[in-house]
Formats: structure tokens, C-alpha cells, sequence
């Protein structure tokens, strides 16, 4: 109970307690300490409380326009004007120092020295005209026996009690009178003014229409329901003292139960190293068999090396000898068939030189799989916590990106939640972050999105299914597609005789007609810009042909040839602009080996152009009103080849 009885502005017992406008107590001397200035901040305080008699009880009359004073409570920070008496107008709490006084007579508590400002020292005296108690120490500092104060009486502390009780009383049954009718007590209570009243107070009229009832009366009803309301809380504070000795019963309990789950950890992590420990020492087994199979066959061939080279020896030094007969017919009787076996001899040792064995091991370690099996090594719930609908997907950001117009989620379930049958990812549309569809379900945890718009953002999320119902929403995540694109040939839909560098940033052909090579990405909105610079171009023999066609253009026609390519073709001396095999603005400038040309592709706008070394092609725009999905095209011969830049960003036309 002591807290209550603590002021919070000194954080002591209260001495003089004086109830604020909010209901809120501290001592009459701390509400002193809270007086400010208030003037022209009328605004900034609540004046209701003060010039109405249906808030605290205190009646007081209409800011002055003066010297006013503010106080704000340590408690509520609920600020209030007053006249120039500042806490002067403040009603003293007398129940609740009636209640410290019992408190401290039952606690024998000491009496505090009322001039300490920390850790008050025990009073010693009493002064009966200042009414303040001091400790030795103050009475010699604030209250000095010559001057002013010499004539002031001082007695013992628990004297200045006694006397400060009896006056407390006196003051008590004088405050039971009305301040307006003093030889009338109260004896009435306005409920709706709530204050008390004399007989002489109900007959002015002013609470005429109001509620009133004797005053005992509703004492005894509020006291009633005062305890009323102390046996609810008293019960619901038994029960939280139940509340509280299960919670420090949970506690040991979830101690224990993770003790016995880090046991289990550290005995199924054992088990799996166990496992891996053994199945390392079988693999090292099969490679140590492995290398003696090897060094056996080695070992083996040697052998019959060192054999064949005996018996070729032997032949050599025959067929010497042979050399050496000087008649013909003889040697002709063994010539042939010293030629028969020295060849024979040649092509053994061929033989054995191509089949050698050999020294690298061609075996790898598929250890990915596990690996990845390892890092998403996770708890699962028992049976009886699984018959429930899965917690909430989480999103692994560091594994979600963007490129190009393609954005990759990747995910995984909540941790030991219930199991998961599949997953639904969606997505927002590209003008509205609001409005999520649907893109993907399964059971997969990352899934990539083609075929989005460029620069533009885009918002995910993913959820959860089993056969007990879905999770709520992951959090929701922003992605960004890039704002230009970044391409290379696409080799998989070229003609076999068309040639693209491993890099894919290169192609030629290897036929006298155009074949046509597209990229491997597809346009349907945003600004693209890509350079094709010109690395080999025999000029008096063809013509350098670029620009977009549609996937299903013809691949053995010359871009342009059909109604599905739009290029513009350009040789030593001149070019056109090409679409459905119809030309226009023909342009007196050629082109030479090692020149670049650029393709701008607006799809927002619809229009595509080209440059030439920089410079704008025709005079302004080759194409407009083009619409679907366009790709980067372009057409080779035996004659050009072309190295691509992709990811330019669009030059100022």
C-alpha cells in the first residue's frame, strides 16, 4: 500500500495532500513547487475543470485576466489555470491523510525532516508557527534562534504530531460546515455537482433541478459499492497470483522441455555426422579401389610391354641380319614375310600407346543436394500440433531479385508449424499495388515471374495450403524490374548453319543467303536501346539488315521480307527502311567495316529508330504505332558479322 501513499513529485509519504483537478493527489507544498506562469497561454490549459463546480469538487470563479497561474499533474501531464492563489484553491485530501496517518502510527514510522531535500534525515523539532518539522542539522540552517524567527516556539517532533492531529480534527469538524452558510453543516450531496450541501444550499435554487440525497446516505452507498468493487478485485488478484505461479511454472517447464530439445539436436546432428563420417570412409574405400585396379592395369601393361619390346627387339635384329644376305633370291624367300611382321609389330605398339590409363580421377562428390537439405534442415511439429492450417510463409530476401523484366521469390514454411501441401504466390498488376492475382501454386519454394513490364514495381506475397486450410498472408515484398534490358542472341531458334559465339554476343552465318537471328528477349513496354557493332562486312556483296521482328518471323528470309519484321538495311553507299518487303526513306550514307549501329525501341510510344555512329538515321523516327511483342532481330550472311551491346542506356534523339 505504501506506493499509494507516495506523492510523485517528492516520492515521500504525502504531507498536506491536496486533490488536483484530475483527481490526482501530491502535497500541498510539491503543488507549490509546480506553480508556472500563465499568462496569455489561456489556450494551452484546460479551464473546464477549474470554472466548473461538476469536475473536482473545487468551486472557483472565472479566470482572471492578471497574474494566473498554471499547474500540470506528474501523473495524468493534464494542465489547469488558477487565480493568483495558485494551490491555494485546491482542496485538501483529508481522507487520504487520515489514511497515512494510521499508516505511519501502525509502522511506527519516523518523522522525516521537511527541509531535506534527499534522503530526509528523522525530525527532531517542531516549529508551532511554521508549522514544519526539522532534523538538527536544518533547524541550525532554516530556523535561526536570533532575528526574526527567535520568538517562534519549538517542541519535539512527536509533540508537533500530537498537536498537528488535534488541530487536523478541529479543522475537520469546522470544514463539515458550508463556506456560505456557516451556521449550517452539510448534510446533502449533489450527484451531479458532486459536492456537498446545507439545507440553506438546497433552497437557493441553484441545485433545484439536480440530484440530491442526504449525505450519510450516499456515503454508505458509495462505500457499498466500494467493497463490492474490492471483492471483484480482490479476486481477480487471486487469480493472478494463479496466473503469475503458472507462468513461473511454464517457465521451468519450457526450460526443461528445451534442454531435452537441444539433447535431442545435438543426438540426431551426431547421428547425421556419424552417417556422413561413414559414408566419407566409403567413398574413400572406392577410390583406394579404384587406384589399385589402376595401378594393377599398369602394372599389367609393363608387363606386356617389356615382353613386346623383347620380341620386337629380337625381329629388329633379324631383319638386319636378313639385310645383310646378298643374294636376291634368297632374301626374297623371307623379305615379304619380315615386312608382314614388322608392320604387324608397328601397329601393336600403336595400339598400346592410344590405350593408356589414366592418372586423373573423373569423380566428383554430388554433395549439393545434401547441402542444400542441410541449410533447410528445420523442425517439424509433432502429430498432434500438425492437424491445423500451416503458419505464414517467410520470404528469404537475400535470395528474391530482379533482371530484366523477370523477377525471382523464394521462400520457405514457417518454422515448426504444420505441414505443407503447396504454396500460392501473387502478385500486383503493374498500375495497381493493390490488385494481387494469382501466378503460381505448388509445392516448390521459388518460383521466377517472366514477362513483366520494365521499371516498374511490383508487389509479392505468398501463402500456405494443407487439408486443414491456408495460412495468413508472408509479408507482403517490393520488388523493381530493371529499366533497361539486358539480352543476348537466342542460338536455340536460329538455322543450323547460322553461327553465334559461345558468348552469345556474336553471330555470322555460313550460307550466301540472309539468315535472321533473334534475341533472347521479347519487348511489349519500356525504352530499349542496343548497339550492333559491325566487325566483319564484305560491302560490295550484301547488306547490313537490323532491327525487331516477332517471335514467329520466317528464319530464311531477310528481316523485313514478311509482315513480322521492321528493319532497316543499309550497304556501302546508301539505306532503306523495310517492312512487309516495302521500302521507304531512302538515305544517301553507307556503311563501313568496324561501324556501329544503334536501335531504339519505344514500345510506350509505339516507335522505333536508328543511328549510325551516333547519328539519327532517315531524320527522325523509321517506324511508328507498333504494338504486341517485339524482339531484337537482325540478318547474316558468309558476307557480316555482328557483335551486340545490350543494356544501353536510350541516347537523347
Amino acid at each position: 500500500m505504501e506506493s499509494e501513499l507516495k506523492c510523485p513529485v517528492c516520492k515521500h509519504l504525502f504531507v498536506n495532500p491536496v486533490i488536483l483537478p484530475c483527481f490526482h493527489s501530491v502535497c500541498l507544498k510539491c503543488a507549490v513547487q509546480l506553480h508556472q506562469p500563465a499568462s496569455g497561454q489561456e489556450d494551452d490549459f484546460d479551464q473546464l475543470s477549474l470554472v466548473s463546480e461538476t469536475d473536482s469538487g473545487v468551486v472557483c470563479s472565472p479566470l482572471p485576466s492578471g497574474n494566473s497561474v498554471a499547474i500540470t499533474c506528474p501523473t495524468c501531464h493534464k494542465s489547469c489555470l488558477f487565480d493568483e492563489n495558485g494551490a491555494g484553491n485546491l482542496c485538501k485530501n483529508r481522507a487520504l491523510a487520515n489514511v497515512i496517518d494510521r499508516y505511519a502510527e501502525s509502522r511506527k514510522l519516523d518523522i522525516e525532516c521537511q527541509m531535506c531535500e534527499e534522503n530526509p534525515e528523522q525530525a527532531a523539532w517542531f516549529c508551532e508557527q511554521c508549522e514544519v518539522f526539522y532534523c538538527d542539522a536544518c533547524l541550525g540552517s532554516f530556523h535561526p534562534s536570533r532575528g526574526p524567527l527567535a520568538n517562534h516556539q519549538l517542541i519535539s517532533a512527536i509533540q508537533g504530531r500530537s498537536q498537528q492531529r488535534a488541530k487536523f480534527k478541529i479543522s475537520a469538524v469546522k470544514e463539515m460546515n458550508c463556506l456560505e452558510h456557516e451556521d449550517n453543516s452539510f448534510s446533502m450531496f449533489c450527484l451531479m455537482c458532486k459536492i456537498p450541501l446545507c439545507v440553506m444550499c438546497l433552497h437557493d435554487g441553484r441545485h433545484a433541478t439536480h440530484d440530491v440525497q442526504a449525505l450519510g446516505q450516499m456515503s454508505r452507498l458509495q462505500k457499498t459499492q466500494l467493497s463490492q468493487s474490492l471483492q471483484s478485485l480482490s479476486e481477480r488478484a487471486k487469480g493472478a497470483n494463479e496466473l503469475i505461479a503458472n507462468l513461473k511454472g511454464m517457465s521451468a517447464k519450457i526450460n526443461e522441455n528445451c534442454q531435452s530439445l537441444e539433447k535431442s539436436i545435438r543426438s540426431q546432428c551426431a547421428a547425421l555426422i556419424e552417417a556422413v563420417e561413414k559414408r566419407r570412409d566409403e567413398l574413400i574405400e572406392i577410390a583406394q579401389t579404384e587406384k589399385e585396379n589402376r595401378l594393377q592395369e599398369i602394372r599389367e601393361k609393363v608387363g606386356k610391354c617389356s615382353q613386346s619390346l623383347q620380341n620386337t627387339t629380337s625381329l629388329l635384329q633379324l631383319c638386319i641380319e636378313a639385310l645383310k644376305e646378298p643374294e636376291p633370291t634368297v632374301f626374297l624367300q623371307i623379305g615379304g614375310i619380315l615386312i608382314n611382321r614388322v608392320k604387324g609389330c608397328e601397329q601393336e605398339w600403336l595400339k598400346e600407346q592410344r590405350h593408356t590409363t589414366a592418372m586423373n580421377f573423373d569423380f566428383e562428390i554430388n554433395d549439393q543436394d545434401v547441402l542444400e537439405q542441410i541449410r533447410t534442415l528445420d523442425f517439424i511439429k509433432n502429430k498432434q500440433d500438425c492437424e491445423s492450417a500451416p503458419g505464414a510463409p517467410i520470404i528469404i530476401l537475400d535470395e528474391c531479385g530482379a533482371m530484366n523484366n523477370s523477377i525471382t521469390i523464394s521462400w520457405r514454411a514457417a518454422i515448426n508449424q504444420s505441414p505443407v501441401d503447396a504454396f500460392i504466390l501473387e502478385i500486383t498488376d503493374h498500375d495497381d499495388l493493390k490488385a494481387f492475382r494469382e501466378v503460381y501454386y505448388g509445392a516448390d519454394n521459388i518460383c521466377t515471374i517472366d514477362g513483366l513490364h520494365f521499371n516498374t514495381l511490383y508487389n509479392v506475397r505468398v501463402k500456405a495450403l494443407n487439408a486443414h486450410g491456408s495460412s495468413i498472408y508472408s509479408q507482403m515484398v517490393s520488388l523493381e524490374t530493371h529499366s533497361v534490358a539486358c539480352f543476348l542472341l537466342d542460338a536455340s531458334t536460329t538455322l543450323p548453319d547460322t553461327i553465334i559465339s559461345e558468348d552469345c554476343l556474336r553471330v555470322t552465318a555460313d550460307a550466301f543467303e540472309h539468315r535472321l537471328v533473334l534475341g533472347n528477349l521479347g519487348f511489349s513496354s519500356g525504352v530499349h536501346h542496343w548497339e550492333l557493332t559491325l566487325t566483319r562486312y564484305e560491302g560490295n556483296t550484301s547488306d547490313v539488315v537490323c532491327g525487331v521482328a516477332r517471335y514467329h518471323a520466317a528464319r530464311d528470309l531477310m528481316l523485313g521480307k514478311d509482315e513480322n519484321g521492321y528493319c532497316m538495311y543499309i550497304d556501302h553507299q546508301r539505306s532503306w527502311f523495310l517492312h512487309d518487303d516495302q521500302h521507304h526513306t531512302r538515305t544517301p550514307m553507307g556503311i563501313r567495316q568496324g561501324d556501329v549501329i544503334g536501335v531504339l525501341l519505344d514500345m510506350d510510344a509505339g516507335s522505333l529508330s536508328f543511328f549510325v555512329n551516333g547519328t539519327l538515321q532517315g531524320g527522325g523516327q523509321a517506324f511508328q504505332n507498333l504494338q504486341g511483342v517485339l524482339y531484337p532481330a537482325l540478318s547474316v550472311n558468309r558476307f557480316v558479322e555482328f557483335s551486340l551491346r545490350s543494356g544501353l542506356d536510350p541516347p537523347d534523339c
